[in-house]
């Protein structure tokens, strides 16, 4: 196949991985809040979405190498960043609707999530590039979550 630009063979080569990989991410924030302690219990179940993920950014190495690696000049090129909004996204309509179970709702700022949200994103694909096992990934994305839990729940006071 002749493709037109490096846009349209990105296209064609990582799409359908990427739309399952883009609904996956936009499930975490749809869940019922009614206390403090569903909140902390969204933060730890996150967790268990970005473990997913990282599953199946090992199950596709190929198509993410190629993302991570080669993107420059196409509309792929800010996927790590889109991401990270996506979920920065995520995370604020969620504190949004749960401001009546914070104590200091007047901490929650986009630049604090982004700052957590990039941490955890940025580990668990630093590590598949350079070779961390599927399972020392998982490992150690899941210390980097728990680190960021810990800093919401003091500056929210959860």
């Amino acid at each position: 196949a002749h493709f037109k630009s490096k846009d349209n063979l990105f296209a064609a080569l990582v799409s359908d991985k990427l739309q399952v990989f883009n609904e996956t991410y936009q499930d975490l924030s749809k869940m019922n809040i009614r206390s403090a302690n569903d909140v902390m219990r969204v933060f730890e179940a996150s967790y268990g979405s970005i473990e997913t993920l990282i599953h199946y950014i090992y199950s596709e190495k190929e198509v993410f190498k190629l993302i991570l690696e080669s993107s420059d000049g196409s509309s792929f090129a800010g996927f790590v960043d889109d991401l990270i909004d996506e979920e920065c996204s995520n995370t604020m309509k969620f504190l949004e609707g749960s401001r009546r179970f914070i104590k200091h709702p007047e901490n929650i700022s986009y630049r604090i999530i982004r700052i957590g949200s990039a941490m955890v994103i940025n580990y668990a694909l630093d590590a598949f590039l350079n070779g961390v096992s599927e399972d020392d990934n998982i490992r150690e994305t899941k210390l980097a979550s728990d680190f960021c839990i810990a800093g919401y729940r003091k500056i929210f006071g959860i």
